[in-house]
């Protein structure tokens, strides 16, 4: 999503002013008096702070922009019995009436700059850069102001735009005006007007892709501007749930901007309050953010709940209640049948998703599984989204309830410069990408499978090595405790199957798995794009089943009281499969 398409600001709409480019010689410091004046931009509609509505004395700023500055000026119409002055000796230019500039932007990377410039020609620049920027300091009878040129360096702009606003302090008026109206404090970087270093109609065909005939107004630009832009708010992926654990599971969702927010969830059907949950906080503020990962714990098996979002709006702190209530069920408990729903390497392909959920087995799982490579390269969490997330959501959303995903890592996830952005999306309680959770009676291990190849001095950005290590020890960790032992089924879930030969280094990591008094039932992997099933002590596998699915197949899993079933499906059109293999695997112990 592009940044300009989100908004931030309380306000009806963000005052917008296009600012010329005059190539004409002008002569600067004349109070505003050069001809080259009449050329600017200007713009009189100021508004009292805080509260909004006409100030008492009129105010005037003019821009323009030549080839080495953005230049601006301002006139305050007070006349001299009500201005303030530094008295003598006074140092501090916030003892006297002063004006105060504002740029700043939100996003890609948020900054502020702050300029102040008194009556009597004094200065401040909150970034030390007063060497990028003059003032000339004028008086008349009826008021004073100021002209002032700025490298436009000093701006960096976004989408051919800079955040901007201009205060007035009069301290005999006892009156403060803003250009854009502030709510709480004069760095509200959301509320500030915007000027534009090009023309309403090109700006705005740049902004949504779309033809804008020449000759756009102010006014028809910031109407149009409030039609395009999504509100910071608004919730534009999911929510979507993740990672179930016995009385657990985790609620996921992404705001257009960042923002505030939470959830609240109660059995449905009840009539006591909702229990709100906020996501991870930080000590005396929950933090805005886009992504937003909320856990619910103490939740009872087999049991409907319902849930509802809120945010805070930025700046404001209104709280906003999302429309939508939604629905999940949780898995049942120990020693009570249940089913999932598993694929991988889709590799972007959404068209096979789609096919795969209108399976009956999609829709009857209590949850669902993804092996991994759900896309071929890391373009970024929208990638994520448009390639695995949002399908599935959609789909659920048809059947009228929300099924937990489970994400194992491939490979492919591993590749891009945004890698790194699996973990905002497909984000684990634990903080890493390998972990365990109880369903029902099973207890099933997540692993990390890493990259195809193993790390070399070439290929610096991969620490594969260091990573199976970790795993490896937490593996011995797992298969010694008393949850692994005393579970009736244990699951392994991994990208890249361990087999002989080429996955030495995954069939290493895996080693306290074989090498364990009890053994994994079965082992659940893709990545080889055909189907594979190795009976445990198979010479090419490990002494436990190993089934590695392929990427046109999926799996309908049923773990009941004495066996797992798994069944292995091809999608055909109109909600139908072929069946490739069933296998049941009944309870045992190494």
């Amino acid at each position: 999503m592009k940044s300009a398409a989100v908004s931030y600001t309380a306000n009806e709409r963000c005052k917008t002013l296009s600012v010329p480019f005059i190539e004409k010689d002008y002569s600067f410091g004349t109070g505003m008096s050069d001809p080259v004046w009449e050329m600017a931009t200007s713009a009189s509609d100021f508004v009292l702070y805080p509260q909004g509505g006409t100030p008492l004395a009129k105010s005037r700023m003019a821009l323009f922009r030549s080839a080495r500055h953005l230049v601006i000026g301002f006139f305050f119409a007070d006349p001299e019995e009500l201005r303030t002055h530094l008295p003598p000796g006074y140092t501090s230019m916030w003892q006297g009436d002063l004006a105060e500039l504002h740029f700043g932007n939100l996003e890609p990377d948020p900054w502020l700059l702050q300029l102040a410039v008194g009556i009597d020609g004094s200065r401040f620049d909150s970034s030390g850069s007063m060497d990028r920027w003059e003032v000339a300091v004028f008086s008349r009878p009826d008021g004073w102001g100021a002209e002032l040129r700025l490298e436009p360096g000093l701006l960096p702009l976004t989408e051919g735009g800079v955040r901007f606003n201009l205060v007035r302090e009069s301290l005999k008026r006892k009156e403060r005006i803003v250009w854009s109206r502030v709510w709480r404090q004069y760095h509200e970087v959301p509320n500030f007007g915007e000027l534009l270093f090009g023309s309403f109609a090109d700006t705005a065909a740049f902004r949504t892709g779309k033809t804008v005939l020449a000759g756009m107004t102010r006014e028809e630009f910031e109407t149009a501007r409030t039609r395009w832009e999504i509100p910071a708010n608004e919730v534009i992926h999911g929510p979507y749930l993740t990672f179930p654990d016995r009385d657990s599971l985790c609620i996921n969702f992404q705001t257009a901007g960042k923002v505030a927010a939470w959830a609240a969830y109660r059995e449905k059907g009840s009539t006591g309050p909702f229990l709100r949950a906020d996501g991870d906080g930080l000590i005396g503020i929950l933090p805005c953010e886009t992504m937003h990962f909320v856990k619910l714990t103490g939740l009872k098996p087999d049991t409907e709940y319902e849930y509802e979002l809120f945010s805070l709006f930025p700046v404001t702190g209104e709280v906003v209640k999302h429309e939508a209530r939604h629905t999940f069920r949780t898995l049942p408990a120990a020693e009570k049948p249940f089913s999932f729903f598993l694929f991988t390497d889709l590799h972007s392909d959404v068209d096979f998703l789609r096919k795969a959920l209108l399976l009956p087995e999609a829709k009857q799982a209590s949850c669902m599984i993804s092996l991994g490579d759900n896309l071929s390269y890391a373009p970024g969490p929208e990638g994520i989204f448009a390639g695995v997330i949002d399908p599935l959501v959609e789909t659920q959303r048809r059947f009228g309830q929300d099924k937990p995903l489970i994400f194992v890592r491939g490979n492919h996830e591993e590749l891009g410069i945004y890698a790194a952005e699996y973990f905002r999306v497909m984000r684990h309680p634990g903080g890493r990408s390998w972990y365990t959770f109880l369903l029902g009676d099973v207890f099933f291990i997540a692993l990390d499978s890493g990259d195809d190849s193993a790390d070399s001095p070439e290929r610096r950005i991969f620490s594969n090595t260091a990573m199976f290590e970790e795993e490896r020890n937490f593996l011995q960790e797992v298969v010694s405790s008393a949850a692994y032992r005393n579970a009736p089924f244990r699951i392994a879930l991994m990208h890249i199957p361990p087999l002989a030969g080429k996955w030495l280094l995954q069939r290493k990591m895996t080693e306290p798995l074989a090498q364990a008094g009890i053994r994994p039932d079965l082992m659940l992997c893709g990545h080889m794009h055909k189907h594979i099933w190795l009976e445990a002590d198979d010479p090419a596998g490990l002494p436990f089943p190993i089934l590695s699915v392929s990427h046109r197949d999926v799996v309908s899993c049923e773990l009941k009281n004495d066996h797992i079933q798994l069944c292995v499906l091809t999608p055909r059109a109109e909600g139908r499969a072929d069946v490739r293999q069933t296998i049941a695997i009944g309870k045992k112990r190494a």
